[in-house]
């Protein structure tokens, strides 16, 4: 497994090099953006983005088969040679090429169906509705036109494993999208001219990934004449239990601001938007190192490597949930504190809502390792079901929730459901597809972070006490201390000893 460690190590650094664009242009933007903005403005801007995000819901799980066909092709050459894999990999990914123009159209006539009736049906203030029609427009357009059919490109990057790559074409998107932004609101564009800003950034970063695709996958094909109506039968069943996972994932995140909206003012929403936006950057994060095992996963599979595979998951689970554990316990430690130095006092009481899906997305990170192995080796259809299960009770504590207690009722709703779901269920079906023992599951994964975990918040608390933090730099720098006492406790209690040996074999290689 060293020469496996040694590589998803380098994908996921890079990948969260590159996400620490990201994650810095979204401190610089957010704030930024609500003074241009305002409040109300800021909110119109998340309820859009919830809104539209259920339009990826149109790409079925698609993704998954195109990544999943891709590496398996990659790892059946390395290990058997030939041409054979390669011919089917080019029939699926044609295949696929015309799915996502359909899928196109079809999404494009659920925005048009949705039209005459959105403002109404979220209840958007009058003062908002000349902008929120044209700004649903100019965003739905980056989701259908850009995303479905052009994202295919970064998926055959993915799969053949130019991770790297992906990441430096990914973060000059980002930086793009920046630049534009401040220039389209510095010249009064407002959110039309934000929207049409993100819109050119991310066309741009899209057409490199075709040319990039093209240039670095061998023997790439992909035309109409290679439409396989059996494959194209394979690929539904395989993705539509990821279009399970996918609506899961939305719920658990996209939907807080719809329910937001729909018991509370639009002011409430911007509230929860900037503990939402906190949440998401945080679970993208952990998503780099994530999505790296995937491919790997369907690669070994595909070169007949089992044993490798099981492995894979609980290392994977054990080495995505350390980072997740640490940022939770800076949220609850340091949470008010940040908020209110970043975007302002009047967030400062985000903080509970903050830290209550901080918790969320740490405890989701095993479920998302496993579904991502068991997608990309055969077993989609457990995580599917588990998936069904963990979106119903999310919505159903939700709005019980945010009925009775308000705002954090609606965060406590996605908590919920997660430690019910994903962690109890997860622990049941790896041991039904891997036959990996609960306590061998737990031991190894969720065991190696709670001291570090005690000791992170511990060390933060007194930090706090003894230097109460003026500003966000001296609140990131507490943080910053906290997570490398949280690492360093890793190091001597949550890691195995094979685990260090590897570590320091790739560190001295590097």
């Amino acid at each position: 497994m060293s020469g496996h460690a040694r590589r998803v190590a380098t994908d996921t650094l890079t990948s969260y090099l590159r996400y620490g664009v990201v994650i810095v242009v979204q401190l610089a933007l957010v704030p930024y953006m609500i003074g241009h903005l305002g409040d109300a403005g800021f909110g119109l801007w998340t309820l859009t983005f919830s809104v539209l995000g259920f339009l990826s819901l149109v790409d079925f799980g698609f993704t998954t088969t195109v990544i999943r066909f891709t590496a398996e092709a990659r790892g059946a050459v390395h290990a058997r040679g030939g041409l054979e894999a390669v011919d089917r990999r080019n029939r699926m990914l044609s295949t696929m090429m015309a799915v996502y123009l359909g899928l196109a159209l079809l999404a494009a006539a659920i925005v048009a169906g949705m039209t005459p009736v959105y403002a109404d049906l979220f209840g958007i203030p009058e003062t908002q509705r000349d902008a929120a029609l044209p700004l649903l427009w100019v965003l739905a357009a980056r989701s259908i036109a850009v995303s479905l059919p052009f994202g295919m490109f970064r998926s055959i990057l993915f799969g053949n494993g130019r991770i790297g790559l992906v990441n430096l074409l990914q973060a000059g998107g980002t930086l793009l999208y920046a630049v534009s932004s401040v220039a389209a609101l510095e010249m009064g564009g407002g959110l039309i001219g934000l929207a049409w800003a993100n819109l050119a950034a991310f066309a741009v970063e899209h057409v490199v990934y075709v040319v990039a695709a093209f240039a670095t996958t061998p023997d790439l094909r992909i035309s109409v004449r290679r439409f396989d109506r059996t494959l194209l039968g394979s690929a539904v069943w395989i993705s539509a239990a990821q279009f399970v996972v996918t609506v899961s994932s939305l719920v658990l995140l996209r939907t807080d601001p719809i329910i937001v909206n729909a018991f509370l003012p639009l002011t409430a929403v911007a509230l929860y938007g900037v503990a939402l936006k906190v949440a998401e950057n945080a679970l993208m994060l952990i998503k780099q190192g994530v999505n790296v095992l995937g491919p790997l996963a369907a690669e070994m599979s595909g070169a007949g490597r089992k044993d490798d595979v099981r492995a894979l998951l609980i290392t994977g689970a054990r080495f995505a949930l350390a980072p997740a554990a640490g940022m939770a316990v800076a949220s609850l430690a340091l949470g008010r504190e940040a908020l209110s130095a970043w975007v302002g006092p009047d967030y400062g009481e985000a903080a509970v809502v903050m830290t209550i899906l901080m918790t969320s997305v740490a405890l989701l990170v095993p479920q998302m390792v496993a579904s991502g192995v068991f997608s990309m080796t055969g077993h989609h259809r457990l995580t599917a079901w588990a998936a069904f299960l963990s979106m119903t009770v999310n919505l159903g504590a939700s709005l019980l929730l945010v009925w009775w207690i308000g705002l954090p009722g609606v965060a406590l709703g996605t908590l919920t459901a997660t430690a019910l779901v994903d962690v109890c269920v997860v622990v049941a079906l790896v041991r039904h597809a891997f036959g990996i023992g609960a306590v061998e599951y737990v031991r190894g994964v969720f065991v190696p972070s709670l001291l570090p975990a005690l000791g992170a918040w511990a060390a933060m608390m007194g930090l706090k006490a003894i230097l109460p933090p003026p500003n966000l730099a001296a609140v990131l720098a507490e943080a910053a201390a906290g997570c490398l006492v949280f690492a360093g406790l890793f190091v001597v209690l949550g890691m195995t000893p094979q685990d260090r040996a590897v570590v320091r074999r790739i560190l001295v290689r590097r």
